[in-house]
């Protein structure tokens, strides 16, 4: 409850608010307004959180504006990149005082070993039987709805088993385990519960991280085309929805007869590229077309930025000029590239 509140007001602000900025900022308190109103209530902050992110990745879309993404997904990226980081530096800060003081209890640092390896092998052979124990749940639900059967071969259960190494989340709630209890006393055995987080995140990722592609390979994983399948229907319908919508945008805006037909060559070209498999000599033709008049455009924003920076240089505009235009050319060189050289 909690988490669709604190989502259902977010959706109304950020229906409210065209500042990339501030959206920015109220992305990041959002998780913790979720979190602390649902440990208010006596309820899980963590099932708060992840609600509240379902709700807003479901009216995103609608609700989010183009300027207001682009930023967030930039600063997320390195944000999260930052935190998984740190994760780690302070479990390099936490360990060595862990192995201290689990080398003076009974049993030491080899009784520990032990059993971190045995919660190792247990947390693998989980992973394994909840594959396979979810696979015959959903084989049993098809037949009882009779649906077709969705059918998963055994190799390709091994690869989505042995794909279950554990990281940032384990350790984060590894790191949770507070210092002291209500009482003032050290928590039990906390340092025994960081080390053994640790040696089964370091094991997981290192044997199954390291031998995944060789299992992968093993299986002899079919081609996924869902993905490809999926973008194709979804580039085909925005390229129909464009030319179908923009007769009714150019006559409500008033756009001259020629701009339109300028407009309806352009959207058509894109059409076809989107919607054509590559094999005709003619869509081939226009593809390369399109490529060379597209690494023309790259040659030439150099070249504008080359003219652009020896102008500040020469003191003849200033750095307040340079980045505004420099913005603007970042924007078009970004439309410009693949895909593949954008990430």
């Amino acid at each position: 409850m909690a988490g669709l509140l604190v989502g259902g007001l977010v959706t109304l602000l950020r229906r409210r608010i065209d500042a990339p900025l501030e959206e920015g900022a109220l992305s990041l308190l959002t998780p913790f307004a979720a979190f602390l109103l649902a440990q208010s209530l006596k309820c899980s902050g963590v099932v708060a959180v992840l609600v509240s992110a379902l709700v807003l990745t479901y009216v995103g879309p609608t609700v989010i504006r183009a300027r207001s993404r682009l930023q967030a997904h930039a600063f997320w990226d390195i944000a999260t990149f930052l935190i998984n980081g740190s994760l780690w530096v302070f479990v390099g800060v936490q360990i060595p005082g862990a192995i201290d003081h689990i080398a003076g209890e009974d049993g030491g640092l080899p009784r520990a070993t032990v059993l971190a390896l045995a919660v190792t092998g247990v947390v693998i052979a989980t992973r394994i039987a909840w594959v396979q124990a979810t696979t015959v749940l959903g084989h049993t639900v098809d037949r009882v709805l009779k649906k077709p059967t969705r059918h998963v071969g055994f190799r390709q259960r091994c690869v989505t088993s042995w794909a279950g190494f554990r990281g940032a989340v384990s350790l984060a709630a590894a790191l949770a385990v507070p210092m002291t209890t209500n009482s003032g006393a050290p928590f039990p055995d906390r340092n025994l519960i960081i080390f053994v987080v640790s040696v089964v995140i370091l094991v997981t990722v290192l044997v199954q991280g390291t031998s995944l592609p060789t299992v992968v390979r093993w299986a002899r994983m079919p081609e996924d085309v869902a993905h490809a399948n999926e973008l194709q229907l979804a580039r085909t319908r925005s390229a129909q929805a464009a030319l179908d919508a923009l007769p009714t945008v150019a006559d409500e805006l008033g756009v001259a007869p020629d701009l339109v037909k300028h407009l309806e060559k352009e959207y058509e070209e894109r059409a076809v590229l989107v919607m054509a498999d590559g094999a005709d000599s003619a869509t081939s033709d226009l593809a390369e077309r399109n490529d060379l008049v597209r690494r023309v455009r790259l040659g030439v924003l150099q070249h504008q930025r080359q003219a652009v920076t020896t102008l500040r240089n020469q003191n003849l505009i200033d750095d307040i000029v340079l980045r505004e235009l420099q913005a603007a050319m970042d924007l078009e060189e970004v439309q410009l590239l693949d895909p593949a050289d954008a990430e």
